[in-house]
């Protein structure tokens, strides 16, 4: 557990690996200023299968690179992670990224993203049971891409990943659209303000032409 620091330098490959044989393991961090100009890695990085929870709480968080992530869940092949944002402005190419089976909890934070705020995605295969289900609520994420690519969003869910957004500020800036749902996914959007600022790309996307967007009471500006 650490916190309260001024200013932390993150190394070029991320702050915190968390190796293939550790298991029961705890990483939090409250509070804190992090700045990064990481080299194609992660702030936070699983690997392996053991028992995982991760929990960061009022970070601020800025990373100068083009190729970086917050936390990034694809090395980790169990069902055993558990993570959990509360608070905190992050800035950053990617926000989070995860495969299931495994929990995603994201309240009250900022996150100012060049490519993808959140992915939520099992695999092609993935049955209900086996997929990731990520919570998002009272967050505010902005996405701005200058490069088009169809799997740039602010939400994104795929291969049997559920995602529920709430009470949630979807900003989308050129060539990027605000939701994203794959073969076998669903995202449920609730209460939701979405804002898309260009008018040539979908705001909404179903990826391969399938997937599952589900919207309640939620408004929209394009």
């Amino acid at each position: 557990i650490w916190g309260d620091e001024e200013v932390v330098k993150v190394a070029s490959y991320g702050l915190i690996k968390i190796l293939d044989s550790a298991t029961n393991v705890n990483v939090t961090l409250n509070g804190g200023n992090y700045v990064s100009n990481m080299d194609n890695g992660a702030f936070v990085k699983p690997f392996g299968s053991g028992v995982i929870e991760i929990n960061l709480n009022d970070i601020t968080f800025t990373d100068s690179s083009s190729n970086s992530l917050l936390l990034d869940g694809e090395k980790y092949v169990g069902s055993d992670l558990s993570i959990h944002v509360d608070g905190g402005v992050y800035t950053v190419s990617r926000g989070i990224v995860i495969g299931g089976p495994n929990t995603v909890h994201v309240e009250n934070a900022i996150f100012n993203c060049s490519f993808l705020g959140f992915e939520a995605s099992g695999t092609m295969s993935a049955l209900p049971e086996n997929a990731v289900v990520a919570t998002i609520d009272n967050c505010t994420i902005t996405v701005n891409s200058s490069a088009y690519d169809a799997m740039n969003a602010c939400v994104a869910v795929g291969y049997g990943g559920q995602m529920t957004v709430k009470n949630c500020t979807l900003i989308s800036n050129a060539h990027v659209a605000s939701v994203l749902s794959k073969p076998t996914s669903k995202i449920t959007l609730e209460g939701c303000t979405i804002t898309a600022t260009d008018p040539d790309h979908d705001t909404f996307y179903l990826y391969e032409g399938v997937g599952t967007i589900e919207r309640n009471n939620c408004s929209i500006d394009q």
